[in-house]
């Protein structure tokens, strides 16, 4: 009896054995995945870095070749406007890679930070299990699978704790990438907005030099306009200096006209007024012979 309980308590002690190096090998199998999944994830993050670095640089040199391309169609204050908004434009964006580079640092941080609570439970959950051991020794094989049956139980709640903090580390990755593709596109939304102004105060500037050659033009025939009446009006005016001119000659030859008919009219006259006494002088002496008959004969 006694030596069968011994055999029990050696098999006991036995499975014990065999259940705490499964129990090691277990830890350790966890802690290679979880050192394997850590190593994959910051190869994974590296390498999302450095493809958003590829994207960040294509972009930069996508929106330089852009802006070299305004700078050809502008001209020299738009160059320099276009110069300092793209100087601006890299300094955003060098704080906007600041920024990430900043948040890829403090993920990293909390990564580190979760390693270290994650070997720190490891280690209190080492230390409960040698406790679970002493109190193992106590030959009650019941105990024993109880404690077992809980420990893995723990273990199982906390290796799918492990797995959702692991997904909810790779939502937050991929909700950090989605953060910068809304930033580029943002960006590649303000970059073309800066184009359409631009093209916008080409066509004002058109418009404006339009409506300055349209003025000019109207200011051009105006003044033509202008010449044109005063032409007209100085050739009416000399047209009437000649009509007073030639009705001014008119009157003058009708006034020498007169004047002869007048010179004519008084020659005449004087010329009647000769004649009739002449008459007048003839006249009289015919008269005086008879009276000198008349006085012989008397």
């Amino acid at each position: 009896m006694n030596h069968s309980e011994l055999s029990q308590s050696e098999l006991s002690h036995s499975e014990l054995s065999h259940s705490d190096l499964n129990h090691s090998e277990l830890s350790q199998s966890e802690l290679s995945h979880s050192e394997l999944s850590q190593s994959e994830l910051s190869q994974s993050e590296l390498s999302h870095s450095e493809l958003n670095h590829s994207e960040l640089s294509q972009s930069e040199l996508t929106h330089s070749e852009l802006s070299q391309s305004e700078l050809s169609h502008s001209e020299l204050n738009h160059s320099e406007l276009n110069h300092s908004e793209l100087s601006q434009s890299e300094l955003n964006n060098s704080e906007l890679s600041q920024s990430e580079l900043s948040h890829s640092e403090l993920n990293h941080s909390e990564l580190s930070h979760s390693d270290l609570n994650h070997s720190e439970l490891n280690h209190s959950e080492l230390s409960h299990s040698e406790l679970n051991h002493s109190e193992l020794s106590h030959p009650d094989l019941n105990h024993s699978e109880l404690n077992h049956s809980e420990l893995s139980q723990s273990e199982l709640s906390y290796n799918e704790l492990n797995h959702s903090e692991l997904q909810s580390d790779l939502n937050d990755s991929e909700l950090n990438h989605s953060e910068l593709s809304h930033s580029e596109l943002n960006h590649s939304e303000l970059c073309q907005s800066e184009l359409s102004q631009s093209e916008l105060s080409q066509s004002e500037l058109s418009h404006s030099e339009l409506c300055q050659s349209e003025l000019s033009q109207s200011e051009l025939s105006h003044s033509e306009l202008s010449q044109s009446e005063l032409c007209q009006s100085e050739l009416s005016h000399s047209e009437l200096c000649q009509s007073e001119l030639s009705h001014s000659e008119l009157n003058h030859s009708e006034l020498s006209h007169s004047d002869l008919n007048h010179s004519e009219l008084n020659h005449s006259e004087l010329n009647h007024s000769d004649l009739n006494h002449s008459e007048l002088s003839h006249s009289e002496p015919s008269h005086s012979e008879p009276s000198q008959t008349e006085l012989s004969q008397s």
